[in-house]
């Protein structure tokens, strides 16, 4: 490995660089795309000889960076990250800098919102009009929703929880729900947000929680050098 470790090295120097910057897009332990930067102008591809040593020598490394990464926490996190390498072409020095992932979540406490046929005026009124006559025709006390919803999109789910067990959601149901969950503007961009909604004859119950996404980067400073192979 020392020898194709000096082989990339004299490519790089060929480029008259003094140094490079790589971005890793990382999905896991393998590269996903990188982006390589030489004197503020990009390189859009190694030669497949060089990415290949190169691809090896990530390889080396890939789990300690994960155990840097979305590894280092007990929250969920993406297991696409970033990575960002300097190379030192004068010193002959690659350089893992950072380490850049993020975490999903929850707001812990949630929100809470419930709908009451005395309360809401007409348009609510005439949800609990259709609503009764549906249950009643179905033998049914409560009929239970999910949501979800990122990144501008956002469904109801096809099955709702029922007395019986596992239904179907009939349409002018999904269509009440869609229109209720109007009251959390924005609940399907972004990081968005889940909930659940609980329908009886009496009562719209949402208890919606927004999703949340913190960004971290751990600096890690792993520098390989030929040295760091044993031939």
């Amino acid at each position: 490995m020392k020898k194709k470790f000096e082989y990339m090295m004299r490519y790089f120097k060929s480029l008259d660089c003094g140094e490079l910057e790589m971005r890793l897009d990382i999905d896991h332990y393998s590269i996903a795309y990188q982006d390589i930067t030489c004197k503020n102008r990009s390189i859009n591809e190694l030669p497949s000889a060089i990415q290949q040593i190169f691809d090896e020598i990530f390889e080396m490394y890939s789990k300690k960076l994960y155990k840097n990464g979305p590894g280092s926490t007990k929250s969920y996190a993406s297991d696409y990250y970033y990575v960002d390498v300097e190379i030192d072409v004068k010193n002959e020095i690659l350089i893992f800098t950072d380490v850049d992932y993020s975490e999903y979540g929850t707001e812990s406490s949630g929100t809470y919102y419930e709908f009451e046929d005395t309360e809401e005026g007409e348009s609510v009124h005439k949800y609990f009009l259709k609503i009764r006559e549906y249950l009643s025709e179905q033998n049914l006390n409560e009929i239970e929703l999910k949501y979800e919803g990122s990144g501008d999109s956002g469904f109801i789910e096809d099955y709702c929880e029922t007395d019986r067990g596992s239904d179907m959601v009939p349409r002018f149901l999904g269509d009440i729900a869609y229109n209720l969950l109007e009251e959390f503007g924005g609940w399907e961009i972004n990081e968005g947000s889940q909930g659940t909604i609980i329908i009886t004859a009496d009562d719209i119950e949402v208890q919606h929680e927004w999703n949340t996404e913190e960004s971290y980067t751990n600096t890690v400073n792993i520098q390989v050098t030929k040295d760091s192979f044993d031939e």
